[in-house]
């Protein structure tokens, strides 16, 4: 488990990705997408700046630490009509990712996401 978001030599490199700036934005279409599995978002200035996870696949994971200074909003794949915890597509997850956060999202089918936060 990750006890410290500085501290990353719990992941391999092709499964990193250890300086996200989150988008500035505030919507989905600005969202900086995600594309590895264990994601420390560095830089979230503003409360809403946000991310997007990858596309669902069953069984796929995307693990999120916030180390910015603001909460963080996470959206799903914008290209793919994906749902978080059920809720509508292309939608926000209702929850923000907290400074100090992680959050555990993992694919139950090809277009949901399922949270677990920490």
């Amino acid at each position: 488990m990750l006890q410290n978001p500085a501290d990353t030599n719990y992941f391999y490199a092709a499964e990193r990705d250890l300086v996200n700036v989150a988008g500035t934005t505030q919507t989905m279409a600005g969202a900086l997408a995600l594309t590895a599995h264990f994601n420390l978002i560095s830089t979230c200035a503003n409360a809403g700046d946000g991310v997007a996870l990858p596309a669902a696949t069953i069984g796929s994971v995307c693990v999120l630490v916030n180390a910015g200074v603001a909460a963080a909003q996470v959206w799903p794949c914008n290209t793919e009509n994906d749902t978080i915890d059920g809720g509508a597509a292309d939608v926000v997850d209702a929850n923000s990712l907290a400074v100090g956060a992680t959050r555990f999202y993992y694919a139950t089918s090809a277009t949901n996401w399922k949270t677990i936060t920490f």
